[in-house]
């Protein structure tokens, strides 16, 4: 018999279900050469998040993005090296990468690449772009529209296109046009969980008062 504290935790469950969202994820350990990249395709989503956006905009609602945390000198660091990250998009779509909370840790640099090919090198950015997160301009930021589709790399470093030192921390958020992003479950998928929840409920009250 489906015991009371199950069909709670059905309910707690199919109510989550409305709002899935994907969560900033931290950095792996090893990450440190474009052959161990980590991946972010599969934290994208479309969450609010007042830190994320283009020059002029937010943008976290309408391009999907990818937040990951950063912590180089730790358990997962990689002081003494650089963070590597790669995600997919499409041809013709915008990218923005966007460097929050460096400063005053590291000042930050990125070099970016499609497939093997280095893109760009970028340094500091108003504090204006990308919306919130950065107090000081040595925090980096680029946007460009990719020229092909497929996987592109962005590795992370310190000023001047030098590895991390110890205890240097940011957030990286990665914006991509059209990115497949963590959505959540249809409103008539979410109320049939929820109206299981509450039928079983029902039926469990009905079965010990008759």
């Amino acid at each position: 018999m489906t015991s009371t504290s199950s069909l709670k935790l059905l309910l707690a469950l199919s109510l989550s279900a409305a709002v899935a969202q994907a969560a900033p994820i931290f950095k792996i350990a090893g990450n440190t050469s474009m052959a161990t990249a980590q991946n972010l395709d599969g934290a994208f989503d479309l969450s609010f998040s007042s830190d994320i956006g283009d020059y002029t905009t937010n943008t976290s609602t309408t391009i999907a993005h990818a937040t990951v945390t950063g912590a180089n000198g730790l358990a997962t660091g990689n002081a003494g090296a650089s963070d590597w990250y790669s995600f997919t998009a499409g041809a013709n779509k915008t990218v923005i990468l966007d460097i929050d909370y460096g400063m005053f840790d590291v000042d930050s640099w990125l070099n970016v690449y499609q497939g093997a090919s280095l893109i760009a090198q970028v340094d500091d950015a108003s504090t204006s772009y990308g919306q919130g997160g950065s107090v000081h301009g040595y925090d980096a930021y680029y946007q460009f529209t990719s020229s092909v589709a497929g996987l592109y790399y962005v590795q992370v470093l310190r000023y001047p296109n030098s590895p991390f030192g110890s205890g240097q921390d940011y957030q990286l958020h990665v914006s991509v046009g059209d990115h497949a992003a963590v959505s959540a479950p249809d409103s008539a998928t979410t109320a049939g969980l929820i109206g299981l929840g509450l039928v079983g409920m029902l039926a469990m009250r009905r079965r010990r008062t008759a």
